[in-house]
């Protein structure tokens, strides 16, 4: 019995464990991963942290979201989906502002 099927086993209330598992694994060893990467670069800056694990989360949301019928967790994922374009949002205002200089 392959991993993914064993952590199915593990429902609780029709919530699949081990999408979230994947998840939450894929998102945390992306961040450490471009952490590493841009302090080995020497090109770290928390606008550039913050935009690039965004990305890698909607790319992860995308990879590991549920079929029907939806979990109750993944309604938390949507909500950290829009809080993060907010932020997002927020970034490329500033951004905006600061090369036009208003």
């Amino acid at each position: 019995m392959s991993v993914l099927n064993s952590l199915k086993l593990d429902q609780h209330e029709g919530e699949y464990t081990a999408e979230r598992q994947l998840l939450v694994l894929t998102q945390v060893l992306w961040m450490v991963f471009l952490f590493g990467l841009m302090h080995l670069l020497d090109a770290f800056s928390g606008e550039r942290y913050f935009v690039l694990s965004y990305l890698g989360f909607l790319v992860a949301v995308q990879l590991f979201a549920p079929a029907e019928p939806t979990p109750r967790w993944w309604t938390y994922v949507q909500l950290v989906v829009l809080l993060g374009f907010f932020g997002l949002a927020y970034f490329v205002v500033t951004r905006g502002m600061e090369i036009f200089s208003f």
